[in-house]
Parts: structure tokens; sequence; C-alpha cells
């Protein structure tokens, strides 16, 4: 298969909850905090990548399901690709 015609898609999700609260601390002591961490935001990256560079790439608050996907990639991402290439999807069970 010529390189040019090959590509790979992929989802990820990145989320703000992740993030520390603020804290100050007298130089050389430990910073303490007392409030919960907080509930952030999720956010869905669907992308495609080939060999000339990335190509139909979105971002989506929320998780992205199977029917969400399949929906991506038949009125977003197939209209991107000319007859000849070829995508493989990239699929990984986290447990």
């Amino acid at each position: 298969m010529p390189a040019p015609h090959l590509g790979v898609g992929d989802e990820f999700a990145i989320t703000t909850a992740l993030t520390r609260p603020p804290a100050r601390a007298v130089r050389g002591e430990r910073a303490v905090v007392t409030a919960p961490c907080p509930y952030g935001r999720s956010i869905a990256v669907v992308s495609a990548l080939a060999v000339g560079g990335g190509f139909a790439p979105r971002a989506m608050e929320g998780a992205v399901n199977g029917a969400g996907f399949a929906l991506e990639v038949e009125h977003l991402r197939a209209p991107a690709l000319r007859a000849d290439d070829s995508v493989f999807l990239a699929k990984v069970k986290c447990p």
C-alpha cells in the first residue's frame, strides 16, 4: 500500500478534573488544601493522522460512544478522504 494513502484515526479524551486547586504557603513549607477536588469537564478529540499531516480534527464536550463515533466517521471523516485512501481505526480497551 502506498504510504501517502495510509492514515490512522483515533479518539482520546482530556479532563480538567485532574487540576489541583491553587494554594499558597510560606517558602519551605508545604501548602495544604482542604477543599475537595473540583469536578471538571471532559473533552473528547476525534482526529486522523496521515503521512501528509493531520486531517478532520474535532473536539467536543463529553464522551464519545460507539454510535457517536460511527456518525463522526460517516459524516465528517469519510468526506475528507479520497477514494484510494485507507484509514485504520485504533481501538484500545482499558480495564
